[in-house]
């Protein structure tokens, strides 16, 4: 990248001439932290229309860095040469780092090394400087490279302490509060994070710095103010489609919609935590309904069955279809509950509801006079199903039982599914 850009800009000068012409300039950096976790750099090489063919490698500029640096060791260099030294010295490391040859990968383990005591030299030779901040990052950049953690977070704690103002504020509060994190120092990654999401909403960092710094209130065990953040990170998925009202875009790339997994599922843990047992109900009454809701009381429900807590998370389906009673999903959560009802062998609970299902549903009801109709079509084969589960159900009491009322109860279900669906043949027993 650096080397392109140096091509584009020496323009068939003289290399000596492209080196003093560039000592004023402003200094490119390529990746940034960032690229070490593959996370988009911020800043980019500017982009100048070539005048002329001018090849140029970049080990020719490093070289002739070197050259310049010795030639004003003594006095008369601005300092700008050291700093492009090192970050040339830091950009090449990258590159050969990559490399599978084993002597290419020493190269570059050294020049990150060089790059460091030239950074380290620089501070110490214009320690107040203010673009210093720039130094710092790219230091811990370095630092970074060679598994010296605590030397990156001692440079990005300088760049926070000494440069609060400074371009790099959002990935440098970000990155101090993952390694604050990692060392399970969560209230410093919280107020890390928080600089991020309160100081910094359109940066590349923001909605990761507010997953995690609702994660840092979740390990507090403060779940109400865990559950704020995260509702704050789903509504603005929301905004960019990547929630729907049941499921994720199904473009998501497999990170974003683990991502989002998780944080449904914190959400889910956080509301199982509260005393209230339908607490998710009366949240989004005072917070304010929202059109991810039904995803949230699916996944609530799941996490109650995960934990072979078979009532309650039936009681959380049951709970939607009261809560939005005319929600084109409400079925669909109401048959979760028979479902479940069946799967752990509930038969009492599952007639009861499955008749609970069909007097809801009914087509001459008021629930199925407001539905579009693809839910209507949806609903039909779940009817169907049950209205003939039903009569076949009260006509097998009733040869068993050899009474008259039994046989008129039965009579009154058939009766029901022809007039329901006089088109679809029933089966009987």
């Amino acid at each position: 990248m650096i080397a392109a850009a140096w091509k584009r800009r020496l323009s068939g000068l003289a290399l000596a001439a492209a080196l003093a012409a560039c000592s004023s300039n402003g200094v490119e950096i390529g990746p940034t932290i960032a690229d070490l976790e593959e996370l988009p750099p911020l800043l980019e090489t500017a982009e100048l229309e070539p005048q002329a063919s001018f090849k140029i490698d970049r080990q020719q500029v490093i070289d002739s860095f070197r050259a310049l640096v010795e030639i004003t060791a003594e006095g008369g260099g601005t300092g700008d040469e050291l700093r492009r030294l090192a970050d040339l010295e830091l950009e090449s490391s990258l590159d050969h780092r990559i490399s599978d040859d084993a002597a290419t990968q020493q190269r570059g383990i050294e020049e990150a090394l060089h790059a460091i005591g030239i950074y380290e030299a620089y501070l110490e030779k214009y320690p107040e400087r203010d673009n210093n901040d720039m130094i710092l990052y790219q230091l811990s950049r370095a630092y970074a490279l060679e598994a010296e953690t605590e030397k990156s977070v001692a440079a990005l704690d300088r760049i926070a302490r000494e440069f609060p103002n400074s371009k790099y504020s959002d990935e440098v509060q970000f990155r101090r509060g993952e390694n604050l994190f990692v060392a399970r120092d969560y209230a410093a990654a919280e107020a890390a994070y928080a600089a991020v999401v309160n100081d910094h909403p359109d940066s590349l960092f923001f909605k990761k710095a507010l997953y995690k710094y609702g994660w840092t209130q979740f390990k507090q065990s403060r779940y109400l103010e865990s559950l704020a953040s995260y509702t704050r990170l789903l509504d603005v998925n929301l905004d960019e489609k990547n929630v729907q009202e049941i499921d994720f875009n199904p473009e998501l790339s497999r990170a974003d919609q683990e991502l989002l997994e998780d944080v449904v599922r914190v959400v889910a843990l956080s509301f199982s935590y509260q005393d209230e047992k339908y607490y998710i109900s009366s949240y989004f009454d005072t917070t304010g309904k929202r059109d991810y809701e039904p995803l949230l009381y699916l996944r609530l429900g799941e996490l109650y069955l995960g934990k072979n807590r078979i009532i309650d998370g039936s009681d959380m389906f049951l709970a939607y279809t009261k809560e939005y009673p005319f929600s084109p999903h409400t079925p669909y959560f109401h048959q979760r509950a028979i479902e479940t009802f069946q799967q752990a062998g509930y038969s009492d609970l599952v007639l009861k509801e499955k008749i609970a299902f069909v007097n809801r549903y009914d087509v001459n009801g008021e629930y199925w006079s407001v539905q579009d109709e693809a839910t209507q079509q949806k609903m039909t084969k779940t009817l169907v199903l049950h209205l003939t589960e039903l009569a076949t159900h009260f006509h097998a009491l009733a040869r068993k039982s050899k009474q008259g009322g039994d046989y008129e109860v039965a009579a009154d279900w058939y009766r029901r599914f022809l007039k329901s669906f006089p088109t679809i043949p029933g089966q009987r027993a």
